[in-house]
């Protein structure tokens, strides 16, 4: 579905890894997708500089990463972590469908940024 007119996608996967708590992923401090492994979500957001946040909650923290929205573009974001250790990586979109064909949607709280 494509985004509407001066929004982009920004797609947001959970990489395999052991079992840890589901993070609550924030953009721009507004929650946005409690995200469990194999799983993904995604939003519309307007172009520019985005705060993105994994918030574990209790002693496990956060990770923050900023991530650059380009207009009419979407963005594929990787997210490895579980509260211990964390990496963020943009895949390239013609990678995007062999890398994610086995993750399951997750129902965003919020999906409009």
């Amino acid at each position: 579905v494509p985004a509407p007119e001066r929004m982009s996608t920004v797609y947001v996967f959970r990489a395999k890894t052991i079992e840890a708590a589901n993070p609550m992923v924030k953009i721009n401090d507004k929650p946005f997708v409690r995200l469990t492994v194999m799983g993904y979500s995604y939003a519309r957001v307007p172009p520019g500089i985005h705060r993105v946040n994994f918030d574990y909650g209790g002693f496990e923290g956060s990770f923050i990463s900023e991530v650059e929205v380009k207009e009419g573009k979407d963005l594929y974001l990787l997210y490895s972590g579980n509260g211990a250790g964390h990496q963020l990586t943009e895949v390239p979109p013609e990678k995007s469908l062999d890398v994610f064909k086995d993750y399951r949607y997750v129902e965003p709280v919020h999906a409009q940024f």
